[in-house]
Order: C-alpha cells, then structure tokens, then sequence
C-alpha cells in the first residue's frame, strides 16, 4: 500500500487525510490489509505526522486496541517520524527515495529499509533535516520490494 499525501496525527493515531478532510487511521487500514491474507505487507506512507491535538474526528469503525498481528509481517515505512511534517520539495520525499531504490533492483531485508532510504535521502538534502521512520511487525528476514 502506497499513500502520498496529507497525514496528521489526532487523537494519538496516524492518520490519512482524504480529499473531503475526513481522517483515516492507519490502524484502520492495518486491518483491512491484514484481511488479505499476504505472507508480507508493506505501507508506505508518504505524509505528515504532526500533532494536531483531537482536530480531526477518526473514522467510523477505528479500533484504538487493534494491534497487527506478528505473524502478518507488517512494515510501515513513514515518510516522517511521528509528531514530525513530511517534506514537500522536488525529489525529496519518501516516494522520490524508495523509486531510487526500486530502480537500482536490489532487494533488502526489512531491517535495512531505513539505513538504506536514509542514506539515499541524506545524500538528496543539501542540509539533513528530515529521515525515514521505519516499524517492523514480524519477521525481520523478509525482503523487500
């Protein structure tokens, strides 16, 4: 799953933001992916993270209890830490970092996404301001793309 867009954090959940303003958790999404029933799930979510207090009411449906189960092998790879703003300048953006990537057609383990991304963004930044967060839920071994 790929998201580039607007993202918020509210309530203490990251959310997407849709074109009507209303706000989906990724915990929501989480879910609905985890129905698929894939041996390894990827979101990337190329958005922002900023607190933003209770601004945005969460989407019908949320379950602030859900937790991916392990065994899903989730990656969320954010294009932001949490409570941070994502960058929106030419090819300086999560999406412009993982396309590099993609390019280069080497696969890598979950657990070297971020030094990888991290290395090809710094090098983008003419000062490094902003980095890759990446949380891995299961096995550390699967590769990616």
């Amino acid at each position: 799953f790929h998201y580039i867009g607007h993202g918020v954090n509210s309530h203490g959940e990251d959310c997407l933001i849709g074109t009507a303003g209303e706000a989906t958790t990724i915990k929501t999404i989480q879910k609905l992916i985890e129905g698929l029933n894939a041996d390894k799930n990827f979101l990337l979510i190329d958005a922002c993270r900023e607190y933003t207090g209770n601004r945005h009411q969460l989407n019908e449906g949320h379950d602030s209890d859900y937790e991916p189960a392990v065994d899903k092998n989730f990656t969320m790879v954010y294009g932001a830490p949490r409570g941070w703003k994502a960058p929106d300048m030419p090819d300086v953006t999560l999406t412009c970092c993982i396309a590099e990537h993609l390019r280069s057609k080497k696969s890598i383990k979950v657990n070297e996404i971020q030094k990888t991304l991290k290395k090809i963004w710094d090098r983008k930044q003419e000062r490094v301001k902003y980095h890759v967060d990446v949380e891995i839920k299961g096995s550390q071994d699967i590769e990616f793309p």
